[in-house]
């Protein structure tokens, strides 16, 4: 575990997950998608390239690989099927990350509310949170679809802090990519940056904190007695 220049400030009155990555493994599972998507028009990408847009929202994702593609459907079309593909590769497949439900149990002790604000579109935040039984863990479960930008604007967490009722100052962000480190940081709001399988190579020293694991998260950080 490394820090970063000072701890988290006080008081924490929101978590705000990031979802892909963090909740659960399910990067591998949208690359696989995609690749799937890009295999039917003779196309592929590699996981180095792929990493280039963790944290986007899907219809950005797909802007970018129609036209580095010069893909023959429209974005959302691809959207939709890769959240499609990608619900089917998950199921029987998926379990919390080490350390989530642990810290999801310490913030209903400290009737502290989380919630998911996520790039994924709604279908999958739903299939994902319902496929780990944790919809009952997450006070609201938004989507960068409901916003005007996805990550790395701060648009999504500025939404959901707004939704909770909860000034942004007060709002802690769990993420795993530079793109919503970024985006938390835009919003004022703290963040815990989780290194994962995907991310461990990328630069993520702009974060309040940075964990190896979920598993090594002192509650203390949160101090919400």
């Amino acid at each position: 575990m490394t820090a970063g220049e000072t701890p988290v400030p006080l008081p924490v009155q929101l978590v705000l997950f990031d979802m892909d990555g963090v909740i659960a493994d399910t990067e591998p599972f949208h690359l696989e998608a995609t690749r799937r998507l890009l295999a039917a028009e003779g196309h592929d990408l590699s996981e180095g390239e792929n990493r280039a847009f963790l944290g986007n929202t899907d219809h950005d994702y797909f802007t970018a690989l129609k036209d580095r593609f010069g893909l023959a459907h429209p974005v959302e079309q691809y959207v939709r099927a890769k959240a499609i593909e990608v619900i089917g590769i998950l199921r029987g497949n998926l379990a919390p990350n080490p350390g989530v439900c642990e810290l999801l149990l310490e913030l209903r002790m400290r009737a502290l509310p989380a919630c998911v604000a996520s790039s994924s579109v709604p279908m999958l935040i739903d299939a994902v949170v319902d496929s780990l039984g944790l919809r009952s863990s997450f006070a609201g479960l938004y989507s960068a679809s409901e916003v005007a930008r996805g990550k790395p604007a701060p648009d999504l967490f500025l939404h959901a802090a707004a939704r909770s009722g909860v000034p942004p100052e007060h709002c802690l962000v769990i993420e795993d990519a530079p793109n919503g480190i970024e985006a938390a940081r835009a919003a004022g709001m703290r963040v815990v940056a989780v290194r994962t399988e995907t991310t461990a190579g990328l630069d993520l020293s702009a974060a309040d904190l940075v964990l190896d694991s979920l598993t090594a998260f002192d509650p203390e950080v949160l101090h919400a007695d």
